[in-house]
């Protein structure tokens, strides 16, 4: 009964966080670690179909509102998100363990820089920016960085909760 009024509480206080907090800091901060992206990619693993759903229309939408790009665009690339992954996660990789969380964030990077640099390249193309100008070595190493420092968060989460996981079962076990 609790879990979707917390949920949608956390994705507020994970996007004012993402669109607040972490330029403030430095931009490119901002720019690494990509919060909603993360809190979907969890969610998606975690959760139900339906709630992963839920969640990424309202990221999406929160994202949107504060988007250069067209209205609906976080939406429609977090569903495609959502879908992709729970095919993924059905079809192929059907363990949970700490690879197959991994491989998720890389797979929800993947997914997510290539809708943003396809729907990127196709605004710069009409006002007349190059892909070989957009498609720099500081993009792939960003990208890189972005991948390696997504997936020591999830580790590190990974870590933390079973960690917590454990001291409440010997709590229940004693």
């Amino acid at each position: 009964m609790l879990k979707i009024p917390l949920l949608i509480l956390t994705i507020i206080f994970i996007n004012a966080l993402q669109i607040g907090f972490l330029p403030g800091i430095n931009y490119h901060l901002a720019l690494l670690i990509n919060l909603p992206l993360l809190l979907l990619v969890f969610i998606i693993y975690f959760y139900h179909y339906e709630t992963a759903i839920l969640a990424a229309v309202f990221i999406g939408l929160i994202l949107d509102f504060y988007s250069p790009l067209f209205f609906g665009f976080f939406v429609l690339l977090f569903l495609i998100e959502v879908l992709a992954i729970k095919f993924i996660l059905k079809t192929i990789l059907q363990h949970k363990n700490l690879a197959v969380l991994i491989l998720v964030n890389l797979i929800s990077i993947i997914i997510y820089q290539i809708i943003y640099l396809a729907v990127f390249l196709g605004s710069a193309k009409s006002s007349g920016f190059s892909l070989a100008g957009s498609l720099t070595v500081q993009y792939f190493i960003l990208s890189l960085l972005q991948i390696i420092v997504h997936s020591f968060i999830i580790l590190l989460f990974y870590k933390i909760l079973s960690h917590f996981k454990s001291q409440l079962m010997s709590q229940f076990v004693s």
